[in-house]
């Protein structure tokens, strides 16, 4: 017999061995599965059950939470030969899954749609918050759903969120992520430009920061740009290069398939790759201030 407070989590990266640990802190049995199995003994350490695969994890649980890299893997855990759909044989009742990944609206809506044969309700609920907005349930939420699905993932998913929005039917949360990305990139860029031209034409960097934190250009971006990069060289990484471009690489599709153009994701896209060839993949997105520098100081 399944309890109330079991929950899955399948994608033990940054993100969800975060949340899956908050979880277990707030009293619920959490049973884990990564395809990297170094991450048993991790899970051992705190508590939390981990299984074989996918299917099995579905086995224990009513809710699991999916915080996986990309498209393949989500698609991979739920369509797959261990996967959450081969559980469907032996439930009585339905599986929520809620993906906080970010993935292609297409995979998205596919997903949907294939769920629905197995009696899975697949919930797009990508986040925005980082690393600590994990640990602290400090998440923003968005999900795509019907009304009655967000009424009843709603509880589990406030655990993790202080905004959850409900932004319309499937694929919606997707939809508003990559828009989400959208703007925080352009935001990198823009002051990773203003910091990276400060010396050139006079200022100081410190003296700059300190006159934007608390006007109308304030934002988390420039704070996070400015302790990750100017003060840490960059050294702690919280969203790849090449996540970022990922990201942008989706919202273009989207966008083409509504007639759209967006330039502005454009302009993201070309430094993106500038410095991707750079070899800055790995990076942390606040890197993007190498461009810049080379561009107008020659460094």
């Amino acid at each position: 017999m399944i309890q109330n407070n079991s929950v899955g989590v399948i994608g033990l990266g940054h993100i969800g061995l975060r949340i899956a640990e908050r979880l277990y802190r707030l009293g619920y049995k959490v049973f884990a599965h990564d395809i990297d199995l170094s991450k048993q003994a991790i899970c051992s350490d705190i508590g939390i059950r981990f299984m074989e695969n996918a299917r099995s994890v579905a086995k224990e649980v009513d809710n699991i939470i999916l915080s996986l890299p990309n498209d393949k893997a989500v698609q991979d855990t739920i369509m797959g030969p261990n996967g959450l759909a081969t559980s469907s044989e032996t439930r009585t009742d339905h599986l929520f899954v809620a993906d906080l990944s970010t993935i292609s609206l297409d995979m998205s809506l596919s997903l949907h749609d294939y769920c629905e044969l197995y009696d899975l309700k697949y919930i797009d609920t990508p986040i925005s918050g980082g690393i600590w907005g994990a640990e602290h349930g400090n998440l923003t939420i968005m999900a795509g759903c019907s009304d009655e699905d967000f009424i009843s993932i709603e509880p589990l998913l406030s655990k993790l969120a202080i905004n959850i929005v409900h932004m319309g039917p499937a694929g919606s949360g997707i939809k508003a992520k990559l828009l989400h990305n959208m703007i925080g990139e352009i935001q990198v860029q823009a002051f990773a430009e203003a910091i990276a031209i400060a010396p050139k034409i006079g200022l100081d960097i410190a003296a700059l920061y300190r006159a934007l934190e608390t006007g109308m250009a304030s934002s988390q971006v420039l704070t996070r740009l400015y302790d990750s990069y100017i003060k840490h060289r960059g050294e702690v990484v919280n969203v790849t290069l090449d996540t970022a471009y990922k990201d942008q690489i989706f919202l273009q599709r989207m966008a083409q398939s509504y007639g759209v153009r967006l330039e502005s994701s454009e302009r993201v896209l070309f430094v993106l790759e500038h410095l991707m060839k750079q070899g800055y993949a790995k990076s942390d997105v606040t890197a993007t201030i190498k461009y810049f520098e080379e561009k107008h100081l020659g460094q």
